[in-house]
């Protein structure tokens, strides 16, 4: 009897290491498959109108800047802020963003404009943007513009204008393929030879009438 008690005993230990052993082999396996970071971009866009001709600088700058303290931020950043640039109109994605925390993220995106330049007209808006992280790691992002209401895409609007006489606006004289009207003077110039021409022809006309005449008179005196 006590040998029956002690092999069912021995038994029940085997049976209880293989399941301590197979709970420790799915937890590492669960551990493994979590995903450990999570990369975010964010939708922007760029607008920039201007004269066809012209040659103007089409380059902005804008900065992504964390409202907390020790928020993820791009890779590239300072103390917080992440500055890029966007030529011309194009869609841009601002980032990425790493991830690796729940919890939830503030940040801000506006244009970065040092000096205003002769012409330009820059979209001042200023985007706010929440990202929620869950367990999971998976993100909710929420984007707003100044209004507070929510919008699809950080969208910027820039525009160039060039004033009279602007020499920043190489592209605005002459015609296309690179060749020039002609100016008002030179109209002007044309008109007066045609003028002093048609001057000269009936001067010329007035003096050959009165040979004429002169011949004529002295003929009729002879007879």
């Amino acid at each position: 009897m006590g040998m029956i008690c002690k092999a069912k005993y021995k038994e029940v230990i085997a049976l209880c290491l293989m399941f301590v052993c197979c709970m420790i082999v799915l937890s590492a396996q669960t551990a493994y498959a979590a995903p450990g970071s999570n990369p975010v971009t964010l939708p922007g866009a760029q607008t920039f109108t201007k004269p066809e001709s012209s040659l103007t600088d089409d380059t902005f700058t804008y900065k992504l800047t964390a409202k907390e303290t020790g928020n993820p931020m791009p890779s590239g950043s300072t103390d917080g802020v992440y500055a890029f640039t966007a030529s011309g109109t194009v869609s841009m994605d601002i980032g990425p963003v790493t991830f690796t925390q729940p919890g939830t993220y503030h940040y801000e995106v506006a244009q970065s404009v040092t000096s205003s330049k002769t012409g330009y007209t820059y979209d001042l808006r200023v985007y706010a943007v929440t990202v929620y992280i869950n367990t999971a790691l998976e993100a909710d992002v929420i984007i707003k513009n100044e209004d507070g209401d929510k919008v699809d895409c950080i969208r910027f609007e820039n525009q160039y204008e060039p004033l009279a006489g602007d020499p920043s606006d190489k592209g605005n004289s002459g015609t296309a393929g690179g060749t020039s009207g002609p100016k008002t003077g030179d109209n002007s110039m044309l008109e007066r030879y045609q003028a002093m021409l048609g001057i000269s022809g009936l001067l010329f006309l007035v003096w050959v009438g009165g040979l004429f005449m002169t011949r004529k008179h002295k003929k009729e005196l002879n007879l």
